[in-house]
């Protein structure tokens, strides 16, 4: 059966290391294949390298390192959305929008928050 790749919706996650990007390959791309999802984790380059030796990616990143790269993948013509995966408790959070003003309570409210912020970062 011929699939029409104008049907699916193609989506890119920007992760946190491989771990994350496993996860996306092995768990939800094929329950995302069912739906016509197609999914493309992307891991944070973290340290660019100066030799012929492979940047280094995963870890917690920093949020100036992340911004950038979000910024590349919203410039990817053939995405139809982008998200990330990054974990909340490593989080180097002191430079992600929103951080300054983190509220008390679970994690849950936090991470919606976090969300909230960064959303709006790249809204314009």
């Amino acid at each position: 059966m011929m699939i029409d790749p104008d049907n699916w919706l193609y989506v890119l996650i920007l992760v946190e290391g491989t771990t994350e990007a496993t996860f996306v390959d092995r768990v939800l791309v094929p329950h995302c294949a069912i739906l016509r999802i197609h999914l493309t984790p992307v891991v944070i380059t973290t340290k660019r390298s100066q030799t012929s030796a492979p940047n280094y990616k995963g870890g917690s990143p920093p949020y100036a390192k992340v911004q950038p790269q979000i910024k590349q993948l919203l410039n990817n013509s053939n995405a139809r959305q982008i998200t990330t995966m990054i974990d909340f408790y490593g989080l180097e959070g002191k430079d992600f929008p929103g951080w300054s003003t983190l509220p008390i309570g679970s994690c849950y409210d936090q991470v919606e928050h976090l969300e909230k912020h960064l959303s709006n970062e790249f809204s314009e």
